[in-house]
């Protein structure tokens, strides 16, 4: 079936099989409707149309009378994430924020099969605009405040070490001071402080970098 996707000079030609896969039953045309194909849809009560891109399963496509299709557009009026360039007649957008469902009836004539490099492009947009992934710019929004968000726990964190550096360097210092036999309860005492200093370090670095992840 492979070989009948491609031309005479062997090159890729996803318009000629689709061409011969709409084929002509009797006096019943017979359309094959398959995701990624490109045709014109009649406007309501028109014979003109504008061109769209299947972006409905398989199943669907085959099994109901109603398909969903992306319209396309040459120039659309802003760049969103959801759009997704693909070639029509001309270089074009699919607006794939703006998936609607039109009856088989509608659909007139084939244009040309997408590439998969297209229906990937597609497939994303569909995705970000379903909210099941996200933009290149709002994953770069999110990293940012990822990153200011471990960069601000890391000054907490090193403020809150050299603190307790000072604090047990005093301990010490003190602990030297009061290494005579007749200060050992001073010793003791003193010794419980900075153990105490040690443990809440420990437990606020950790609750700081458990919050900001």
């Amino acid at each position: 079936m492979d070989n009948i996707k491609r031309n005479g000079a062997g090159y890729y030609d996803p318009t000629a099989f689709q061409a011969i896969k709409n084929t002509e039953k009797g006096a019943k045309k017979t359309m094959e409707i398959y995701r990624g194909d490109i045709f014109y849809i009649k406007k309501i009560n028109q014979d003109t149309g504008r061109p769209a891109v299947i972006v409905s399963n398989n199943d669907i496509n085959e099994s109901q009378n109603m398909v969903e299709v992306a319209y396309l557009v040459e120039k659309p009026n802003e760049s969103l994430p959801t759009h997704a360039k693909v070639r029509c007649h001309l270089p074009s957008t699919a607006l794939c924020e703006q998936v609607v469902s039109v009856s088989k009836d509608r659909i007139d004539g084939f244009i040309r099969t997408c590439t998969d490099e297209e229906i990937e492009k597609i497939n994303k947009g569909l995705s970000i605009s379903l909210g099941i992934a996200e933009s290149d710019d709002t994953m770069a929004e999110k990293l940012k405040e990822l990153t200011d968000s471990l960069s601000e726990a890391q000054r907490i964190n090193d403020g809150l070490r050299n603190r307790i550096k000072e604090e047990i360097d005093k301990q010490q210092e003190l602990e030297k001071q009061l290494s005579q036999p007749e200060n050992t309860d001073e010793i003791i005492k003193v010794a419980a402080e900075r153990d105490v200093y040690k443990d809440l370090y420990m437990k606020i670095t950790e609750k700081l970098i458990g919050d900001k992840i």
